[in-house]
């Protein structure tokens, strides 16, 4: 990580790795220091928080976002219950507002507005202040323009989704099927320097998402099931066109199967850079991650066609990988994709007779009530969540706004040949990602924070022995595995847990729900398994001071262990995921990962972080 603040600001160094060591402590076991509600209208359908600020637009009786509300989220100093909580609102009946997004940092708002009347433009880009509503003072340009229109009056619904990213001086903008001609279109323009020259592309085989890897470079995923790297040149001096360096392949679908949508998400982007000054001063972010510190998260929704629309099924998965050796494939992976076959595009569309019909959508609750848990001592994104089988009929769903130090360059030669190296999947997948089947429908833009991911769990999913009792010491043993420490199994996202004996604890139409921090830092590792490996030793000798201490499945009388079976353990070895046929073969992964679930139930439909919070939204359901 990264300092957030200059060298002589305050607090001094010693404060510092103090404050970041109990930061650090709280997110390994899940505990925090305030729990603060804040009574916040419901949600429009876009809504963004980034740094300490939270933003919600609001729909007017015609269902077009008008005006946005901003919160200014508490620190961990705060403990007044939010009565303290700065907010306002702004409105723009001025403009139609597709989608937004921020970088408090830079007091910058983004808008993707439909044109004006006059304009020659599909739509257009506004630049304004955060906290004025006005035209930025930094752009030379307050307002961009995003591709020629073709005569056709621009409403909401000739764009299938929006998706716009603001890393430092870049804004970047994809446009999904944006007409029978143009399927997808990514524009990437420099807001600060040359915003009336732009970098673009454009795709009849489909752009799923994007997102920044660096001041010159990004991700971008392909309908046809693969991550490829593009790089561009900076500063702009004239228009262009991003370069494709490698080519990443999923794992091969089965005949007959499609991806239905790819999203992938990481928080921060690469040049975000926390405020250091806001609305006090004890809440300022001491560090913030390295661009080469952050995991990313693709979330993959695969249809299964059948005859009747009762047989039609969905198949979603999530996969987690750090981008950077992506960005910088190691030699042994060139060689091997040159020897390789290249398998062609083709199976990933897996076409059929017919084109298929879709089941209906599950209803999306809009959130009320947000609760914060702020787990440290020091100083932020959002999404929805609803259960549903990882095998559900259901309908497409939208995909997310995203929501940003000078930065390295990726240094990725520029005279790179314009065909890029492919790599199998079996060349790079296996042991840089870690796979799951995904039960729920999550926008993981916001519950993705540097190396951290977070998410919640019914309890039906979490086994809760009686402490101390031969069956708990049982359960510990089925679930760490052997080596303690080296926990090969994750907790199943699909099966009741064993052992399990719950109450309907609902409130609202709300159940309550445990928290699941995931830590993909090796240093988190490293020390989760040094702390580990001492707590058994003091475990053994324990049990060979008084051979009658139940422990870990030991015989005797039954004494409570000092180890706690919910607190970190680590994912090590490798997994299995189940696709249920969607894929050619099931996925092995192996990205190693510490794991704690929270003791603590809460009501909530999603849960969102950022350096120092969790956002547990709630909604009331009418």
């Amino acid at each position: 990580m990264s300092t957030a603040l200059p060298t002589l600001d305050t607090p001094s160094y010693a404060h510092r790795l103090q404050r970041l060591t109990a930061k650090e402590e709280a997110w390994k076991r899940l505990t925090w220091k305030h729990k603060i509600n804040l009574k916040i209208p419901p949600s429009g359908s876009i809504y963004e928080h980034i740094g300490d600020l939270y933003a919600s637009g609001q729909e007017d009786d015609d269902g077009l976002t008008r005006s946005i509300s901003f919160w200014e989220l508490p620190s961990t100093e705060d403990a007044n219950e939010g009565s303290g909580i700065r907010s306002w609102t702004h409105l723009m009946q001025d403009v139609t507002i597709i989608d937004f997004t921020m970088d408090p940092s830079q007091d910058l708002l983004v808008l993707v507005t439909l044109p004006g009347p006059s304009s020659n433009y599909l739509c257009e880009v506004h630049l304004r202040s955060i906290v004025t509503n006005e035209p930025h003072p930094k752009a030379p340009m307050t307002k961009l323009y995003c591709l020629p229109a073709s005569g056709t009056p621009t409403t909401p619904e000739r764009f299938s989704s929006v998706r716009v990213q603001v890393s430092g001086n870049l804004i970047a903008l994809l446009l999904k099927e944006v007409d029978s001609d143009l399927q997808s279109h990514l524009e990437i323009w420099d807001w600060v320097r040359t915003p009336q020259i732009s970098c673009k592309t454009k795709s009849r085989s489909g752009i799923e998402d994007f997102t920044f890897l660096s001041e010159d470079s990004f991700l971008l995923v392909r309908s046809i099931g693969s991550l490829e790297t593009f790089t561009f040149p900076t500063p702009m001096t004239e228009a262009c066109a991003p370069v494709c360096q490698y080519s990443y392949l999923l794992p091969l679908l089965s005949d007959g199967y499609f991806y239905w949508y790819i999203t992938i998400s990481s928080n921060p982007t690469p040049a975000f850079a926390p405020r250091s000054t806001g609305s006090t001063s004890r809440g300022k972010q001491l560090y913030s991650p390295k661009p080469t510190e952050r995991i990313h998260v693709c979330s993959l929704c695969i249809f299964e066609p059948a005859a009747t629309d009762e047989m039609q099924r969905v198949h979603c998965f999530i996969f987690f990988f750090n981008p950077q050796s992506l960005l910088h494939p190691p030699e042994d992976w060139i060689e091997s994709a040159k020897k390789a076959k290249q398998r062609k595009y083709a199976p990933h569309y897996a076409y059929t007779a017919q084109p298929p019909t879709f089941g209906a959508l599950p209803t999306v609750p809009s959130h009320t009530d947000v609760g914060v848990q702020t787990p440290d001592p020091a100083s932020s994104s959002s999404s929805f969540q609803t259960d549903i089988s990882p095998t559900t009929a259901v309908s497409l769903l939208p995909l997310p706004a995203h929501p940003r130090p000078i930065l390295p360059r990726s240094n990725i030669p520029k005279e790179s040949t314009p065909t890029p190296i492919i790599l199998p999947w079996h060349i790079w997948g296996p042991d840089t990602t870690r796979w799951f089947q995904e039960c729920v429908n999550t926008d993981w833009q916001h519950s993705v924070y540097g190396l951290r991911t977070i998410d919640s769990l019914p309890p039906s999913l979490v086994p809760i022995p009686v402490p101390g009792t031969e069956e708990a010491a049982q359960l510990m043993q089925e679930i760490l595995g052997p080596g303690f420490f080296d926990f090969h199994e994750p907790l199943s996202d699909f099966e009741p847990a064993p052992h399990v004996h719950h109450h309907d604890d609902s409130h609202n139409g709300i159940h309550a729900r445990y928290l699941r921090l995931r830590d993909y830092n090796p240093y988190s590792i490293r020390e989760c398994a040094r702390e580990l490996e001492a707590e058994k030793l003091r475990d053994e000798t324990e049990r060979n001071q008084d051979p009658g201490v139940l422990l870990l499945g030991g015989k005797g009388k039954a004494k409570e262990s000092t180890t706690n079976w919910r607190g970190p353990r680590i994912v090590a070895g490798p997994t299995i995921t189940n696709v249920r046929g969607a894929f050619t073969h099931d996925i092995v992964s192996r990205l190693p990962y510490v794991e704690v679930i929270s003791q603590e139930k809460f009501e909530l439909t999603d849960v969102t972080m950022d350096d120092c919070r969790l956002l547990l939204h709630e909604s009331v359901l009418a």
